[in-house]
Order: structure tokens, then sequence, then C-alpha cells
């Protein structure tokens, strides 16, 4: 006789009030502020599935969450996600959200964000795809499309073109990432392995330093202007080598008016600091440029 396939077709609701269990079983930092509820379906006959989960109030390993949801279901075509989900920090709440579908070897994905601020806004979309390749005895290839985004910095909206970044076996290559606003822009190209040949490079154009900085978390001193030049980083996937040749515009040290910097930076990865030699040019200056050298340690490391 033929075996029959089990035909599964059921409907759940479940209540989760408390997240000790998990804790104790699983190891996950969760707790619970409100109970958590989880219904949907599974429908084998019509190859159908919805899930919905809705938590309104949680902490997750030192952070706390509202209005969490997740939501993922399939079509004829396709499989679908959504979530959405309000994260509180010491004084500010950022909204993030994420839309993906995915059918074959295909995935689309688009991440937003938003920290709900009247100034200093930070807010926007990333619009990406992604083609995964599995070739008999070869390690798994991935191909991600940036697709056309924008970002808004202040009062400033930056567009992300179209770019390509390709995954096979421990080896990222980045090609023509590039943000831009009017004629502001970072560009980014090259190739990240275990090759100590192959290197990143950032090519700046008016970047406001503090951007920067914010991004890579150094708050050792402050500083800001706009940098043009590049910037070089290989090994990242172990002992990190990294420098730097920019021209700031417009340099402040702790707010104080300094002038125009030609700037050499270099990342010191055994000292976990960040060396900078400085040459500074006066406002309105004449005479040769002051000559300034300094050590900044990171506070994390970076």
């Amino acid at each position: 006789s033929s075996a029959i396939k089990a035909q599964n077709h059921f409907t759940f609701n479940v209540k989760l009030l408390d997240a000790t269990l998990l804790n104790q079983l699983l190891n996950i930092p969760l707790e619970l502020h409100e109970p958590v509820t989880l219904v949907g379906f599974f429908n084998d006959p019509a190859n159908k599935l919805d899930i919905d989960m809705i938590a309104g109030s949680l902490d997750y390993n030192g952070s706390h969450y509202e209005q969490a949801r997740v939501r993922c279901q399939n079509n004829e075509h396709a499989f679908l996600a959504d979530a959405n989900v309000n994260k509180f920090n010491k004084s500010s709440m950022i909204t993030l959200g994420l839309h993906a579908t995915a059918q074959d070897d295909l995935v689309n994905t688009a991440v937003s964000w938003n920290n709900n601020k009247d100034t200093g806004t930070f807010l926007g979309q990333l619009n990406v795809d992604a083609r995964f390749n599995q070739i008999p005895g070869m390690p798994m290839q991935v191909g991600i499309n940036v697709q056309p985004s924008d970002i808004t910095l202040n009062d400033t909206t930056w567009h992300i073109r179209p770019a390509r970044v390709d995954i096979q076996d421990k080896k990222y290559t980045v090609s023509n990432l590039t943000i831009e606003s009017g004629e502001r822009h970072l560009k980014v190209n090259g190739t990240v392995s275990d090759n100590l040949a192959d290197s990143l490079v950032a090519d700046l154009k008016d970047i406001n330093v503090e951007y920067v900085l914010d991004a890579v978390n150094f708050h050792a001193v402050r500083f800001s202007g706009y940098a043009s030049g590049k910037a070089y980083a290989s090994n990242l996937l172990h002992d990190m080598q990294a420098d730097t040749q920019l021209f700031i515009k417009d340099f402040r040290f702790e707010d104080g008016q300094m002038g125009h910097m030609n700037l050499y930076g270099r990342w010191e990865n055994e000292d976990k600091a960040i060396y900078v030699n400085g040459h500074i040019t006066e406002f309105g200056a004449t005479d040769a440029p002051a000559d300034s050298t300094q050590v900044w340690r990171s506070w994390n490391g970076l």
C-alpha cells in the first residue's frame, strides 16, 4: 500500500505571560511587561500559513521595546514578512520596520527607521534584494543589489545609489556603494577577505566629520568639519589595519574654530588607538601652517 501524506490544518492562539522559562531553558535575556500574543494558522492542503505576533512592552538584552509586531504569511507566489517595533534609549525612541518577500532564490528587503525627532532627525529606508545561488560542491554565493534609497540626516536628504555586494566563502566584494547629497558624497569600493592584499577604499567629499565619528562611536574628543579624501581599510576580518589622508574644511576642536586641516590618521590595532597627524592653516593666515600631532584613544576600541 502507498504511504498517505499527513495533511495538517490547524489554528492556534497562544498568550505568553512570563518569560522566566525561556530565560532558564534557552538563556534568552527577555523580560515581559505585557503578555505576548501569537495567533495564526497552518493549512497544508491549501499551502497557506499566517502567523501574527504582538508584544506590547518588553526588555531584551538590556534594551526596552514597545509595540512590537511580527507577521508572516504566504501567497501562491511568495513568503512575506513584516515587522515593526519602537526601541527606547535613555532619552529617545527609534521606530524600526522591516518588509521582506522571498520567492525561490530571491529575497527582497526594505528596512526603515525613524528617531522621531524634530531636531537631529535620522530617518530613512534601505532597499536591497539578495539572490542565493548554491552550486553543488561550492560555497553558497550571495549577490546583493542595493536599490535606490533615501536617508535624512538633520535637514539633509542623502541618496543611496544602486550598488552591488557579492559574498562567497568569507569574501565580500563591494562595488560602487554610494551615498550622496548634491556635490557631497561617500563612495565605497573594494574587497574584504582573509587576503591581506584585499582592502576597502572610501572616497569622501565634504562629509561632516561628526557623522563619521558617530558611526564608529568615537567620542573621546569632539571635533568637526567637512572631510574630503580617501580612507583605506584591510584585514577587517581579523586585526584591522586602516589609514586615511583627508583635507578637513572648517575644522573645529572641542567647538573651537581652528582653520583648515590636512590630516593623516591611522588605526593602531595593538594599542587600540587612533594616531592623528594634522597640519592646520588658520583662517586668513599667510604663514606656514601649524603642525600638531595627537593620539586619541577610543573608549570601546572601535
